[in-house]
């Protein structure tokens, strides 16, 4: 009698076993299934809004397509961030819209110069020519078509600021011996600013943009969930975002750091550029909302960028060769047109910082009034 209780007992305990078992099983078919049909959904979607957006604007998106692999941070020894490390890997970036070559410069390099002086654009996104229709409609190209003194040689990186452009004026780009080094600058140092202080209060001023992202991959942070990683799509639905929250408020005194730190960087480039015979042109970049006449209005610039600015100015009135071209198309233009959907040719901004071709042209005809 006890043998049969005991094997009942057995085949019960089995049988839980096997629908817990079951279960399990199930209710992790179900997940993948969903992860995987939210996935489908979501790529659907994205093709479909990427449709509509060509239909709509046609040439902003395959612009935005051209540039997508420019965006990209990689890891670099000197920089932090870069292009790729491997010279061919630079430049097979390379397309109709977009050449880089293998020492990471836009369109021609300095083995171009055929006798002219030798001159570099150094920057981050607007200097390289984010949006730019092609490597001839750059700002360093234009400067090549409008004199013939100086080889411009376009050496901006997208997302860098003042540092990592100092740390490339002293590693790379005095090697070359150039004439001359003009900056165009500004605006990431002040949008990093903003980024660093909503990220984390730990971050010192002048930190690449996606730092923190590499810090948390090295120090392993343990809040970042394994189910995200294996479950994007359900979990970003599951992520509730928090209404109402801007960004937070960037302190003056912070502001009055990173611009002291900017105009420094801006100085050190003058003495390393000097220490070898070359002069140098520091130019404050311009932003859209800082322009009184532009159309569409976006509304009173204000926040980080304006105060960021505004210091600067204060700081580098007796730094040699600074000049402020933050508001510089009001001078020129009745209406400083800026794309609304699609680029037109008479659009001078893309977006708050970026340059159309025509923008382009208009900073390059203001530098030549600049050049020595």
């Amino acid at each position: 009698m006890a043998s049969k209780i005991n094997t009942h007992g057995l085949r019960r305990t089995g049988l839980i076993v096997a629908v817990i078992l079951w279960s399990v099983a199930i209710a992790l078919l179900g997940v993948v299934s969903l992860e995987f049909s939210l996935r489908v959904r979501d790529r659907s979607r994205t093709r479909r809004r990427q449709e509509a957006r060509m239909a709509l604007a046609p040439k902003r998106t395959r612009l935005e397509q051209a540039y997508e692999p420019f965006t990209i941070a990689h890891l670099h020894p000197q920089y932090v961030f870069f292009f790729p490390l491997k010279p061919a890997e630079r430049v097979s970036l390379s397309s109709d819209v977009c050449s880089l070559d293998a020492q990471g410069f836009r369109g021609p390099g300095p083995e171009n110069s055929r006798g002219r002086q030798l001159a570099f654009l150094v920057g981050a996104s607007t200097a390289f020519g984010y949006m730019a229709s092609s490597d001839q409609q750059t700002i360093s190209a234009q400067l090549n078509r409008l004199q013939q003194r100086y080889f411009f040689v376009n050496a901006g990186v997208p997302s860098w600021n003042s540092t990592q452009e100092m740390f490339r004026v002293a590693f790379e780009l005095l090697d070359y011996h150039p004439a001359l080094i003009v900056t165009l600058d500004g605006a990431n140092d002040a949008a990093l600013l903003q980024e660093l202080n909503d990220e984390s209060d730990t971050f010192p001023s002048a930190v690449p943009e996606s730092f923190w992202k590499l810090q948390k991959a090295i120090d392993g942070e343990r809040h970042e969930s394994r189910i995200q990683e294996l479950l994007p799509a359900i979990s970003m639905r599951l992520v509730k975002e928090e209404g109402g929250v801007g960004p937070s408020i960037v302190s003056d005194s912070d502001i009055d750091r990173a611009a002291a730190r900017y105009v420094r960087n801006q100085a050190r480039i003058r003495d390393l550029g000097m220490a070898i015979g070359a002069q140098v042109l520091s130019t404050l970049q311009p932003v859209a909302d800082l322009h009184r006449n532009l159309r569409p209005s976006k509304g009173d610039a204000g926040g980080v960028i304006d105060g960021f600015y505004r210091a600067v100015v204060s700081k580098a009135g007796t730094l040699q060769g600074f000049h402020d071209m933050s508001r510089i198309f009001d001078n020129d233009l009745e209406i400083v047109p800026i794309a609304v959907a699609d680029i037109k040719d008479e659009d001078v901004f893309v977006d708050q910082v970026h340059l159309t071709d025509r923008g382009n042209e208009l900073i390059a005809r203001h530098l030549m009034t600049l050049l020595p």
